[in-house]
């Protein structure tokens, strides 16, 4: 079955064929270990080694086996590696192949019709794998609308910060100024159009504490989760992108005082000094049924 993206706090960025990150993400403990591998043949792979890195696509994946939900970055539409990279990752074990470089549904219906006909010739199902575009220059996040309802095989949209900032003439920085339009753009159509958001890289390996505070505004911005490539930051990620004991404790606490002031016939009651009604009800109750989101499969 097809995982829920809402449910991933974390997507580590694995290059294809590397069996030493593979196995160290398959060995890491519970709290370390990322809800989602995706294999990447696109930037971390230098050009020569593309069509080595997609032969070994096969056996990582396999490797990998149940054991960690697995997904595929592909090439952009505009390479020569875009069509063999969709063609080869379009595979039921899979749960979604990334699509860098998004820049409107014209690179979605490449993809889709190439996967499609690769899972056909394979005689597997339609539409069991889902696609991410990944908005990373102007023309994509202007497209956002387009892209986030395209169709039901987008289950998510990802943010590319880095190549986004590239792509405006920009330098990429942890204050992230330069590519807050686009990242805020991102969470609004994704919800509209009941997708999943998925934040992008923080290339600041060393500092540790930005990337906990960027994941806490991402968070708040609407985003379930953060593509990462390196695994000292899904530790991060996985207690970020979830709910916090404050949180939690604060859920409960609202749950059943406003349960037990609707048994008085009263439709607010205070909690902790605030006043709370049915909007804060439903946010507590919202918050309880994430707890653990990252065991939660449909």
């Amino acid at each position: 079955m097809t995982p829920r993206l809402n449910s991933f706090r974390s997507y580590l960025f694995i290059p294809s064929g590397n069996e030493r990150f593979i196995s160290k993400a398959l060995s890491a403990s519970e709290r370390e270990a990322p809800d989602a591998i995706i294999l990447d043949l696109e930037d971390s792979i230098p050009v020569n080694e593309k069509d080595t890195a997609r032969s070994k696509l096969s056996s990582s994946i396999e490797s990998i086996g149940k054991k960690i939900a697995v997904a595929v970055r592909v090439n952009a539409s505009d390479t020569p590696f875009f069509d063999k990279d969709i063609i080869a990752a379009a595979r039921e074990d899979i749960f979604a192949i990334f699509l860098p470089k998004t820049t409107g549904i014209r690179d979605i219906e490449l993809a889709q019709s190439l996967m499609n006909y690769s899972l056909k010739k394979k005689g597997r199902k339609k539409g069991s794998i889902k696609l991410v575009p990944m908005v990373e220059n102007a023309a994509g996040a202007s497209s956002l609308k387009e892209i986030c309802s395209y169709n039901a095989d987008i289950a998510a949209v990802g943010f590319g910060a880095g190549d986004y900032a590239l792509d405006m003439g920009l330098p990429w920085t942890k204050e992230g100024y330069e590519y807050q339009i686009a990242r805020m753009l991102i969470p609004l159509e994704a919800r509209a159009a009941e997708r999943t958001a998925i934040d992008g890289v923080f290339m600041d390996l060393n500092d540790k504490e930005s990337f906990r505070r960027d994941c806490m505004l991402s968070r708040r911005l609407g985003y379930s989760g953060r593509m990462v490539v390196h695994p000292d930051q899904v530790t991060i990620a996985n207690e970020v992108y979830q709910p916090s004991k404050e949180e939690i404790e604060w859920a409960q606490r609202v749950v059943v005082a406003y349960e037990e002031a609707g048994k008085r016939g009263q439709g607010a009651v205070k909690v902790d000094g605030y006043l709370v009604d049915v909007l804060h009800y439903k946010l507590a109750k919202r918050i309880l049924s994430e707890t653990g989101k990252q065991n939660r499969q449909t």
